[in-house]
């Protein structure tokens, strides 16, 4: 099953206090898993991913220099990012659409309103 990143916004401080230029330091990010059924059942989940830079830190990478690979690698080895629990929840939530275990009942579905038409 394709598990996919995407990335909607990037925190970034306009000057930092070493001069570096629009410092991100927060990610915003989406884990996306999606099956071969037509059509398919998705699943997705969000979160963030703080990033911190050092003085003069070589590995500082200019924002017009940021690529998507660059900032899926941040999020990727982030502590707090467990990429083999996110997949299994992302399993779960599909195979709970694929053959449901739970419902919400509402509506006519409730024992009181049954016959009521709201």
């Amino acid at each position: 099953m394709p598990f996919a990143f995407s990335f909607s916004a990037l925190d970034v401080e306009i000057q930092d206090k070493y001069s570096n230029p629009l410092s991100v330091y927060t990610v915003h990010w989406r884990y996306t898993a999606t099956d071969d059924d037509d059509p398919p059942h998705v699943a997705s989940m969000i979160g963030t991913t703080s990033v911190k830079w050092e003085p003069d830190d070589p590995a500082f990478i200019p924002y017009a220099d940021l690529t998507q690979a660059t900032i899926q690698s941040w999020v990727e080895s982030d502590p707090n990012v467990d990429i083999e629990a996110m997949q299994e929840s992302l399993l779960a939530q599909i195979q709970e659409e694929v053959e449901p275990t739970h419902e919400t009942m509402r509506g006519d579905e409730l024992p009181w309103n049954e016959g009521d038409g709201d």
